[in-house]
């Protein structure tokens, strides 16, 4: 007897761990899971429900009288494998009533994915009920509600998915930590501090138990990106977690030297390295602030933001169970890629509104070549509504720059319905700019209508002044302008590589080169730097990232930084999410029903392999306490 209670205690450790390790992660684009992981998954609740609800002295809910279940014999569970089990129980039951998942077989080329059926699989105590032709649980069962209340008053309420709001409304707190100037140094900076300002929201969290959702802030005020972010969101209220949003040093209000933060003698900490030390410092002190040593951190993080969730999972596994980093470009800013890429791939979201509208594109820039050629500077300014005269090469470049940046922005907020972030855009702006320069008087009054989206969308310009609008720097998709473009200079100087130029070949725009001696020349005068085109490579992995473990990366295929990111699957952790018709982390951005079905399926999948990291933290916490 006694032989058999081990022999059935190894077989449920066994179990929990296959159940852990099968439903994990799911294979994407149609490839269904192996057959014997997809019978795991499939008994597995079965399994538990024999080994758990069987006649004991006293049972994991503390009954005592005995179930009927066959071929059951006594099993007294120790203390903390009853933890380990209600780690699970409370995993398993976090599922809204109106939502169901079901299995779906489709083939590779429609790139659908098939969910597997886990969503009870840590339900050892309730009832199951088929929903839609999927297995669910039933949170209205009276059993299973005295069971969660008698193991410690563990039923919780589940919360609905809200809309997020900004401003006055928002669900956020502003708040600020004391951080670290220099983690890497001990000499001239000491321990000093700057005031690093997060937003916090724990209005859907579980206090204690639910997960913790942190997005890595990148080159801006933290505030802008919390409010196009509102997946992060709906997620939070699904999965009942803490949200943060912490803000990148040297942006926003973030400046560990105040005013003086740009100077060059204080620039000098603003890496990726510092930064990504921010917020795992910022992590460790705000769980043990609200108790939270026990819930399990995923990051999220869009663009640049994309890039440092990766690079926290590689760099701080030991804080971040997984990361989901939308729209990163590991690659093109590693070095790695064809320069060409990105203005190829701009030039490529307006062929495919309207061949005739790039056709038309080509032919304004051409004319005001032919028009600076001539020197007729006045015609140019007149019909591009300049403040001033073009009447150097140095402005002619300039405002090719101004220019060309316009359809960057365009390309990349290619959003279905209008947005906010970068200018107010209406819905589509790609073919509505194409609209625009079909429709106008001539192509170069064209150009001007579409530089208009970004820079006067209000109307109010009489005239643009292309060196205040437009910042030329060491990125030649634009760093933007105020306190925030200095940043953003000095770091593509230093570790982000952005050496992208467009050649009027393979794209639509005038020949504007960037090499690495041009770059090299500019980030020492402006800066008195010299960039390590290298570091991020070998620093980040990019080159072979099969090292690690439980990292998303979405891209959408109108998203012109999609070509430098991860665009297929590294392995069954590391998994690629391809969007079609997606425009810039457009699956961060809060649900929408002009959504296409592509991100309501990403965000899916999104949602479930999150949910498993969790659940896998939470079991792998759990048995190391045993």
């Amino acid at each position: 007897m006694e032989c058999e209670k081990k022999m059935k205690l190894g077989l449920l450790v066994l179990i929990l761990c296959e159940v852990c390790i099968t439903a994990f992660l799911p294979y994407i684009h149609g490839v269904r899971l192996p057959y014997p992981q997809e019978r795991a998954l499939e008994k597995a609740p079965e399994y538990l429900e024999r080994l758990v609800g069987v006649e004991t002295e006293k049972n994991v809910v503390g009954e005592k009288q005995p179930r009927e279940v066959s071929g059951s014999n006594p099993l007294l569970l120790t203390e903390g494998l009853q933890n380990v089990l209600r780690g699970l129980l409370k995993g398993g039951v976090a599922v809204s009533d109106s939502d169901s998942v079901s299995k779906k077989t489709v083939s590779e080329q429609d790139s659908s994915w098939w969910l597997p059926e886990v969503y009870v699989s840590g339900n050892i105590l309730g009832e199951r009920e088929t929903v839609h032709g999927a297995q669910h649980i039933n949170t209205h069962s009276p059993k299973l509600t005295g069971r969660l209340q008698e193991l410690g008053g563990l039923a919780r309420t589940l919360k609905t998915a809200p809309q997020p709001h900004a401003g006055k409304d928002s669900i956020f707190q502003e708040k600020y930590f004391q951080q670290i100037v220099d983690h890497f140094g001990f000499s001239k900076h000491g321990n000093q501090t700057y005031s690093q300002r997060y937003l916090f929201s724990d209005k859907y969290w579980d206090k204690g138990f639910g997960p913790i959702f942190f997005y890595t802030g990148n080159e801006g005020d933290i505030w802008v990106f919390a409010e196009n972010s509102g997946f992060i969101v709906e997620l939070a209220a699904e999965q009942q977690a803490l949200i943060i949003f912490a803000e990148h040093r040297y942006y926003g209000t973030s400046l560990p030297f105040g005013k003086k933060s740009f100077e060059k003698s204080n620039i000098g900490l603003l890496t990726v390295e510092q930064a990504l030390a921010d917020y795992g410092v910022l992590i460790k002190a705000l769980k043990k602030q609200y108790n939270a040593e026990n819930c399990p951190v995923v990051v999220f993080g869009g663009s640049y933001g994309g890039m440092l969730s990766a690079f926290m999972r590689i760099r701080y596994p030991n804080i971040v169970a997984g990361a989901l980093a939308a729209s990163a470009p590991v690659l093109s800013t590693a070095g790695l890629g064809d320069s060409t890429q990105f203005f190829k791939d701009v030039t490529q979201d307006f062929y495919c509104s309207s061949p005739i509208c790039v056709n038309a594109i080509r032919d304004g820039f051409q004319q005001i070549k032919t028009l600076y050629e001539q020197q007729a500077y006045e015609q140019i300014s007149s019909k591009m509504s300049l403040c001033s005269l073009p009447i150097s090469i140095e402005d002619l470049n300039q405002l090719y720059q101004f220019v060309r940046n316009a359809f960057t922005v365009l390309a990349m907020m290619d959003y279905p319905y209008s947005t906010n972030m970068s200018a107010p855009l209406p819905a589509n702006p790609v073919e509505v700019a194409c609209q625009k320069i079909l429709n106008a008087a001539d192509h170069v009054t064209g150009l001007r209508d579409i530089s208009g989206m970004l820079y006067n969308s209000s109307g109010e310009l009489i005239c643009y002044d292309i060196y205040k609008l437009f910042h030329s720097c060491a990125d030649p998709t634009g760093c933007g302008t105020g306190p925030a473009s200095q940043s953003w200079d000095y770091q593509a100087c230093t570790e982000i590589n952005l050496l992208y130029d467009s050649n009027g070949e393979t794209d639509m725009f005038p020949k504007i080169p960037f090499t690495d001696d041009m770059r090299q020349t500019y980030c020492s005068l402006r800066w008195g730097v010299q960039p390590r085109k290298d570091w991020l490579s070998m620093q980040y992995w990019a080159e072979d990232l099969s090292g690690a473990s439980n990292i998303i990366f979405s891209n959408g295929d109108l998203d012109p930084w999609a070509g430098g990111g991860i665009r297929k699957n590294l392995s069954a952790t590391l998994i690629a999410i391809n969007i079609e018709g997606g425009a810039h982390h457009l699956d961060l951005r809060a649900s929408n029903p002009a959504d296409p079905p592509s991100v309501r399926k990403a965000r899916e999948m999104e949602s479930f392999i999150i949910q498993q990291w969790v659940k896998a933290a939470r079991l792998e916490k759990a048995f190391n306490q045993l």
